[in-house]
């Protein structure tokens, strides 16, 4: 007793009132009644209260007391017990804080919480229920399984049937289910239940929490319904670009057709052949704005393809730079063209995506240089199959803010550069997009009045030589000698152009100008190879192909190629099952190589070869 209270057992003991004056006051005048009674009535008394200790520190204690009483029922003294129950105490309010506390989580909550007995079903149910229209007593008693829908119910016995044999989910399954509520409607709901097993292993109880995911899916649903609704406006404009393509590509196909053919003519005089060039230079560029926003779009849906072949760097580069020679003699500024070290025969490039980044760089380079020169410079690392090919201009330069605009989409250097100098504002970005699709880059480097200087850098490992193809060699003039070709177009234009641009290299051309048309010839016409335009007014290219190939007659498996202007559709268009693909403007020898390809079966670059 000493002990508990914290005093020195030496001492003698206290009196009553020593022992009340220890108690905490509430509890010591509760105590001082009960002993008042047990001595004068013989009672025996319980109590629970609170000593304070020397130290100040409180303590809880039980006290249990009977009384001694003589023969005449008289109490001579009170006997019982002292207990110190300051841990138990303790204990239990911290047990009674944490019911409070779950009990407050769980009234609270807005997740359904439940604990089910396999047998029994459902033995308690958090009052969050009441959102699902019901009361806890409605409840308890019945078996979960129906209150879940039944197209959900074989899911959620099969995770059920898992998790009791200690297996995990079966494949395919899922948490989320639906659940009935009070009135009829359903509700998506995700459990995540807790198996308690007992001694034996054997599952005695569930406790799963479910939780309100009815706005979660509803959003899903609504973000599919608008991705749904984003690709098919991709989509539309896809066939948009598709279409504006073939439409703007029609007519720039007969200016530049005629116009090749025009330059071909021996007897043209100085001045036609200056308007004729003209005409060229007008077409091409307008080309060049129209394959800006083509090749924008296909860069953004990933489509572009790149066909590396084997390119001579220095006949490539030399050449494209020449292309700007009137502009550069118009304003008075000098090309020159300059290697660091000896180029590669022959290098695996796509000639034509690297001409268009070259034919970006120079052009801009021309277009903003009024005095000076334009340098064009390569080099070739063999090491790391690396080429480099550097424009330098002695134009303005750019300040920090227009270096960081120029390589961004519809962006110019400054707002008074598109009405000065014309253009997309695309050129660069696709350009560095090209780049970084054949695995290089574009880098900068310009100051202001000192000029600018553009890095081109592209993976490209050194092959074999790859020889200029010349149309005006007596080989070349017979490379389709007896080929029989049937053109099916319906646009009067792209089939003079393709007899015009064909038939001197010997091929037999043949004429249909339109689907049915062509069908009808394909059945009794032997030929060799066809031309197949893509877009037609009553069945389409693929359509044709279809029907010659599902018809027996002379040409059922004869090559087919697609005859279009989307160059950069090839691998569509084959797994369409077309043979190859021949692009609008018609270049004749990329068609004559294409021509043969399909026919030889193979791709062996003959045409390419310079007698």
């Amino acid at each position: 007793i000493y002990r508990i209270h914290g005093y020195d057992p030496t001492l003698p003991p206290p009196d009553l009132a020593g022992v009340l004056a220890m108690y905490h006051p509430d509890d010591a005048a509760a105590l001082a009644d009960l002993v008042q009674r047990a001595v004068s009535h013989g009672e025996p008394y319980s109590l629970n209260a609170r000593i304070i200790g020397p130290d100040g520190e409180t303590r809880h204690v039980a006290a249990r007391g009977t009384c001694d009483q003589d023969e005449t029922g008289a109490v001579r003294s009170l006997v019982g017990t002292f207990v110190d129950v300051t841990d138990l105490k303790l204990a239990d309010e911290r047990l009674r804080a944490n019911e409070a506390r779950l009990k407050f989580l769980m009234e609270q909550s807005a997740d359904l919480i439940m604990r089910v007995e396999p047998a029994r079903g459902i033995t308690w149910i958090s009052p969050s229920c009441h959102v699902y229209g019901y009361q806890p007593e409605e409840l308890v008693g019945t078996f979960d399984i129906e209150l879940v829908h039944p197209d959900d119910r074989a899911n959620i016995q099969a995770v059920r049937a898992a998790r009791f044999a200690g297996l995990p989910d079966p494949p395919g399954s899922t948490r989320e289910h639906r659940i009935r509520h009070k009135d009829g409607r359903w509700i998506c709901v995700e459990g995540n239940p807790t198996l308690i097993r007992g001694e034996d292993g054997e599952v005695i109880e569930i406790v799963n929490v479910l939780r309100d995911v009815t706005a979660q899916r509803e959003m899903a649903r609504a973000l599919e319904v608008a991705r749904d609704a984003a690709e098919a406006a991709a989509q539309v404009q896809t066939d948009f670009m598709a279409n504006m393509s073939h439409e703007i590509r029609t007519p720039l196909t007969a200016i530049l057709g005629y116009t090749h053919l025009l330059v071909e003519r021996p007897d043209l005089d100085i001045a036609a052949r200056t308007y004729v060039t003209r005409l060229t230079q007008a077409g091409q560029a307008l080309l060049s704005i129209v394959n800006d926003i083509l090749d924008f779009s296909k860069l953004e849906a990933g489509e572009v393809v790149i066909a590396p072949k084997p390119t001579s760097p220095s006949s490539l580069l030399r050449d494209t730079l020449l292309m700007f020679a009137p502009q550069a003699d118009a304003k008075g500024i000098e090309l020159d063209f300059a290697t660091v070290g000896e180029l590669p025969s022959a290098l695996l490039i796509d000639p034509n995506k690297t001409r268009q980044i070259l034919l970006n760089l120079i052009g801009n380079a021309v277009k903003f240089t009024d005095r000076g020169r334009v340098r064009l410079k390569a080099d070739y690392d063999p090491a790391n199959c690396q080429f480099d090919v550097w424009v330098e201009d002695t134009g303005p330069g750019m300040n920090r803010e227009q270096r960081e605009r120029l390589f961004k989409r519809f962006s110019q250097v400054d707002g008074s550069s598109t009405r000065h100098h014309g253009g997309t504002g695309l050129g660069l970005a696709i350009s560095r997009a090209l780049a970084e699709a054949m695995g290089g880059d574009i880098g900068l480097t310009s100051r202001v009045g000192r000029g600018s200087i553009f890095h081109l850098r592209l993976s490209a490992p050194a092959v074999a030589e790859a020889p200029e193809f010349d149309a005006g060699t007596s080989r070349a003039r017979h490379l389709l000698d007896g080929v029989r070709m049937l053109v099916i177009d319906d646009n009067l234009v792209n089939r003079e152009l393709a007899r015009a641009i064909l038939e001197p290299f010997g091929a037999e051309v043949s004429e249909a100008r339109s689907s049915l048309e062509g069908l009808a010839m394909v059945s009794g016409l032997p030929v060799d190879v066809i031309l197949l335009d893509i877009r037609m007014p009553d069945m389409d290219g693929p359509e044709i192909l279809a029907a010659i190939r599902s018809t027996e007659g002379p040409n059922q498996t004869v090559p087919v190629l697609a005859f279009t202007a989307e160059s950069e559709a090839l691998s569509r268009h084959l797994a369409q099952g077309f043979d190859g693909l021949v692009s609008k403007p018609l270049v004749p020898g990329d068609a004559v190589d294409a021509i043969r390809t399909a026919i030889l079966g193979e791709f062996a670059e003959v045409s390419r070869v310079a007698v």
